[in-house]
């Protein structure tokens, strides 16, 4: 299995897939991914289908609107470690509303919206603790909580140690594709989602999930060896899956279609 752009004709889905949505007005950019809740045949960009994300919220709905597909085979243990994680993360979240209603009424506040705690996006993903260092729940992005499920299933798509070599992004791009820059958000919602020391318009090195896609649009033995180093431009996936018994094709073949179309 690798990745792929849904058209009209179609493609399989299953359990624990990755699956990703387009930026409305940026054709290939995917602003949203998620994992698969369940198995489906035949999945066009019109077709529902379940998915677990960070939204935010945490949560399982019903999406339709899916621009890209991605995955690899997964052994009946790894897709157990999938779902652990994924009601794991459900019973953070539970433990991380009712500490914030506690925290809210000593406070004499309201309490916040979930993704106030729950989101992040720089670092993607977050450990908050108790003030005895006792872990309280995990806050992630979208692409972090899809890459978090894969490692806790043994397969890090994206190396952290080599983060500080990821490609920047800037706000100018960002407020493209999602329609607001993030140095333009009020600021206790950049504080609430690490975006606190954004100024201007970048650039960041924030992980988005393209990203995630051409991590595997390998085939799976490369998937499995190495973690991916995104380039510039890989927010975008436009490209046809890699077809190939032999191992991984050149880049220049894997990736045919690197120019953005706005």
């Amino acid at each position: 299995m690798t990745a792929e752009r849904i058209g009209p004709d179609g493609v399989r889905v299953r359990v624990a897939d990755v699956l990703g949505e387009d930026a409305p007005n940026v054709h290939g950019f995917i602003r949203h991914v998620a994992l698969a809740a369940e198995d489906r045949e035949q999945v066009t960009s019109k077709t529902p289908v379940a998915i677990d994300h960070m939204g935010p919220p945490v949560g399982r709905i019903d999406q339709a609107s899916l621009s890209a597909r991605a995955g690899v085979a997964l052994s009946p243990a790894e897709k157990d470690a999938i779902e652990d994680f994924r009601t794991t993360v459900r019973e953070e979240m539970e433990a991380a509303a009712i500490a914030e209603e506690e925290i809210a009424k000593r406070e004499n506040r309201r309490p916040r919206k979930p993704r106030a705690y729950q989101y992040c996006s720089l670092p993607h993903t977050q450990t908050v603790r108790r003030p005895n260092g006792v872990m309280l729940h995990r806050r992630f992005s979208c692409a972090g909580y899809v890459l978090s499920a894969y490692d806790e299933a043994g397969i890090p798509l994206l190396a952290p140690e080599t983060h500080s070599q990821f490609p920047e992004t800037s706000g100018a791009s960002l407020a493209n594709a999602y329609s607001r820059n993030p140095a333009e958000l009020p600021t206790a919602m950049r504080v609430a989602f690490g975006l606190q020391d954004l100024n201007g318009d970048g650039p960041w090195p924030l992980v988005l999930p393209g990203y995630v896609f051409h991590a595997l649009n390998r085939v799976d033995k490369a998937v499995r060896a190495e973690p991916y180093l995104p380039r510039a431009g890989d927010e975008y996936f436009n490209a046809a899956p890699i077809r190939s018994a032999l191992g991984e094709l050149p880049r220049d073949r894997a990736f045919p279609c690197r120019t953005p179309r706005v």
